[in-house]
Order: structure tokens, then sequence, then C-alpha cells
């Protein structure tokens, strides 16, 4: 046994097959590179009747306090929908004291006035085309949406983080005893309580955007015209070309290397498993 541990969750067998397939070799790496224990839970933590009416992702509230890591000095917590970048990507617990709680910002990259810029870019857009949206457009509105008054400046991404069992186990569970789910995904989950209790705790340590780069803030930022293009914004054309299973936007396929090869940890979030398939051949040269 080592003393940190790489956890995630993949509920349901169809989503951990997928997790199997696409990600447990290339975290698999990782782990042993750097002498982690990989542990993936596959049943819930909490099985109550609350649990079932919220979102999988609550239960990453619950790992610190789980038996399978109470042991482990630090905890990496990493959303399933992540490849890593094992080439690049260092340590991540070097990068964090024991006693502190390591996370990205949510907004950090590639600065916070661009991704404000380009956020409210993608409003206007969505305004036109009559798509229903949260309006996130400042720290202050994200968590003030969600029912939190607060002057906090900054928005923690849950999915990737490092902690530890032993000093930071009443801040996850203060997060799933008493806050609820407000339903769509649009609401991230969990996420705005969560980095509201995070980073008022005072634990904080920021850790560089690459560890958790979304490919969405990524494409928002330097490939406007794919997330533009028909296939993305028309729903007819989208839901026709599912139906063909047509081949995605030519340029997609290197779009997405390229994000991989500039991040650590890649996050596919809101996109699945479906476009890793465009970095496992680069992973298995």
């Amino acid at each position: 046994m080592n003393d940190k541990a790489i956890v995630t969750l993949t509920v349901g067998q169809k989503f951990s097959q997928q997790w199997k397939n696409f990600c447990y070799k290339n975290w698999k790496n990782y782990a042993d590179k750097y002498k982690y224990d990989l542990i993936t839970i596959d049943e819930p933590l909490d099985v109550s009747e609350r649990a079932q009416n919220r979102s999988p992702a609550w239960q990453k509230c619950l790992i610190l306090s789980s038996a399978k890591t109470r042991n482990y000095s630090q905890v990496v917590w990493i959303d399933a929908d992540i490849l890593i970048n094992t080439e690049v990507a260092p340590c991540i617990c070097s990068m964090i004291p024991e006693d502190r709680i390591g996370g990205v910002k949510a907004d950090a990259y590639p600065s916070k006035e661009i991704y404000y810029r380009q956020l409210k870019l993608r409003y206007e857009i969505w305004s036109k085309q009559n798509v229903n949206y949260i309006d996130n457009l400042t720290p202050y509105l994200y968590y003030k949406n969600y029912g939190i008054e607060t002057n906090i400046n900054e928005i923690f991404q849950t999915g990737v983080f490092v902690a530890s069992p032993k000093h930071h186990c009443h801040i996850f569970e203060k997060v799933y005893h008493e806050y609820e789910e407000k339903g769509a995904s649009a609401w991230n989950y969990e996420m705005r309580p969560l980095s509201y209790e995070i980073i008022r705790s005072g634990l904080v340590e920021w850790l560089p955007p690459e560890f958790n780069l979304t490919v969405n803030t990524y494409f928002n930022t330097h490939y406007e015209f794919l997330i533009n293009s028909p296939r993305n914004t028309n729903r007819y054309i989208r839901k026709v070309s599912k139906l063909l299973k047509l081949e995605d936007f030519a340029y997609e396929r290197q779009c997405i290397q390229t994000a991989f090869k500039n991040s650590y940890f890649c996050h596919f979030a809101g996109s699945g498993f479906s476009k890793m398939k465009y970095i496992l051949p680069t992973l298995n040269d």
C-alpha cells in the first residue's frame, strides 16, 4: 500500500466499462509512475433515497470518510471523464502540503478576463438561439444563483482535487449533508457548494490550470469555429449526424489532440467518453 491514492467513481455497468476501456491503462501508468494506489468505486457509498434522487457526483464528498481511503495521507479525486498526459504531468501531490486542499480555478484558463469574455459571447449566441442557460458571468452570480451569498471571487473546479482524509473529511461531509441538488446539469451538481466551502475554509492551494483543463474551455478560447459550426449549433443537423453516425468536424480530432498535449489532466466534461477516441492512438504510440 502506498501513502497516497487516486480515486474515482464509476457507478453503472456501462459507465464502468467505458472508463476501463478508455481510461484505466492511462491512469494506471500515471499511478505507477508516481507511486499512487488506484481505487475505483463502482458502487454508491450512500444508497439512501436522498442519494438515489441526486447525481452520483455528490458522492465524491464522501470519499475521504470511506474505509477504502481513510488510511491514506493524501487522496486525489479525478472525475472519470479525464485523460492524463502521463508524458508531462508532474506528481500532483508533490505540489500540495498534506494539510491543504489542492485544486484548479474554474476560470483560470487562459486568464480570468478572457474566460469571462468568451463566456459572455457564448451567452449572446445562446440568447439568439433561445437556449436556456444560467447566467454565471461572475463568481458572485455563480454562487448567488445557487442561493449562496458571498463575496468570494474564485471558483474551485471540483473535477480534480487533492485532499487529506485526516484533515479535510469534515468539510466534504458538511457539503454532502447540508446542501441539496438543484436538478439539471447546468447547476454543476455538487460543485457550487463544495467550491464555496473549500474556499471559505482558507485551506486552498491553487494548482496550475493544466491539472484540470476542460476541452470545452480550450475550444471556446482557441477554436470558436468548432463551437459555432452548424454541426454544434443546429439541433436538426446534430440529430441527423448522430443518427447517421457521421464523422465529426474534419479538424476536431487535431484540435482535441492539441488540447490534450497542452494539458496535464484533460477533462472531457460535457463530452463524455466519445471524444477520447481521438487521444487513444497517441497514448498507444
